[in-house]
């Protein structure tokens, strides 16, 4: 992958990546997520989600991680996240 070389790196700093490298499925693909009920982790298990992964939530704290998930699920319509 030419990304990594450092021509690859300057050219990724440069140009970017493009809306569609995102725009992909992960169905059947299982995601564990630290930190999710809140702040960067929330905000990836929602990525995650959003594309149908099946997500695993780690979380300190039981009840903010279960009104995560609750979230979560709501707003992405993806059943297939864990605490």
């Amino acid at each position: 992958d030419p990304s990594h070389t450092k021509f690859g790196v300057k050219k990724m700093r440069w140009f970017g990546r493009g809306k569609e490298d995102l725009d992909v499925s992960l169905k059947g693909k299982v995601a564990i997520v630290t930190g999710a009920n809140s702040g960067i982790g929330k905000a990836a298990a929602i990525g995650l989600a959003n594309r149908g992964g099946q997500v695993h939530m780690l979380c300190r704290s039981r009840s903010r991680g279960t009104d995560a998930k609750e979230n979560i699920v709501r707003d992405t319509g993806n059943e297939d996240v864990h605490l």
